[in-house]
């Protein structure tokens, strides 16, 4: 949603972009595996939920990110 200089521009060094990436490419892993797990088991999996979160700027996507993953650890 927002270009790579965005988020070097909130200061964040290139590990940390590969790192924020990564994160969304391991949470898209999680839901692929726990539908094909549901599916498997003989289950229908619910339809995808459509999220809103609000932000504008790239500085308000990574503050939502961090408190999204520290609830999905903390879970």
């Amino acid at each position: 949603m927002f270009p790579d200089s965005d988020f070097l521009a909130l200061g964040l060094s290139q590990t940390d972009l590969t790192n924020l990436k990564n994160i969304g490419r391991t949470e898209q892993t999680h839901v692929t595996t726990l539908l094909t797990g549901i599916a498997a088991a003989g289950f229908k999996p619910v339809a995808p939920c459509t999220y809103k979160f609000g932000f504008k700027t790239a500085a308000e996507m990574v503050a939502i990110a961090g408190v999204l993953e520290n609830v999905g650890v903390s879970a």
